[in-house]
């Protein structure tokens, strides 16, 4: 059995998209065939991995697909199940969507919001340019595993906002997930400490607190 055959199998479609367009596409893939990390089949299914979505005017596409790719779009409309692409279609940047697609289409389903994360490694740029928090963030989610909700807590950055960050980093697979096991325990007033300034932490370390009061 080849190597081809051996990969991961993903569908695509179309949806208000010119059928010259579609041809290009088509053409595109075919190219790319054997140089994605996955295979890419054209299927006419109400079901996709990926519908590429044009500009054209019509309604709701009859395709229902797990992630979204738009074509003509910018990067500030990218997101969770949403892929952007410039217009017009540019081999080598098919190739880097379809590769983003199938790392995200092979993970495991979404974090929730009490899972323990952490970063692997730094995001690249063109994730923390979606949002001037991510670096912040990043900066959280790379000293230690916590979760959505306690990464809002650390941060001051609403929940809202640490989740969308983490489905991001996600699919782009830059997350790696943590059990309690493996965090190390947090001692009763752990988190208080780690706010006091660095002259109270001093004077605690020291215990001049309790030596003032033995002083005559």
């Amino acid at each position: 059995m080849s190597q081809r055959q051996n990969a991961q199998q993903f569908s695509y479609g179309f949806s208000r998209m010119p059928v010259r367009d579609q041809m290009v596409f088509k053409s595109i893939v075919r190219l790319l065939d054997g140089k994605t990390q996955a295979a890419w089949h054209f299927a006419e299914a109400s079901q996709l991995d990926l519908l590429v979505q044009g500009n054209e005017p019509g309604g709701e596409s009859a395709h229902s697909a797990r992630i979204i790719l738009q074509v003509g779009a910018t990067s500030a409309e990218s997101g969770p199940g949403k892929l952007w692409l410039h217009w017009p279609l540019r081999a080598n940047e098919v190739f880097e969507r379809l590769d983003q697609a199938t790392r995200s289409l092979a993970l495991p389903e979404a974090t929730s919001g009490d899972e323990l994360v952490r970063l692997k490694v730094w995001p690249p740029q063109k994730l923390l340019q979606q949002d001037a928090r991510y670096i912040k963030l990043a900066t959280l989610l790379l000293s230690r595993a916590m979760s959505a909700a306690e990464l809002s807590e650390r941060s001051g950055i609403e929940q809202v906002a640490c989740a969308g960050f983490v489905q991001q980093a996600t699919e782009w697979g830059l997350l790696q997930r943590v059990t309690a096991a493996e965090t190390p325990p947090q001692h009763p007033g752990q988190n208080k400490n780690t706010n006091l300034g660095l002259l109270e932490r001093i004077r605690q370390r020291l215990n001049l607190d309790g030596q003032q009061g033995k002083r005559p």
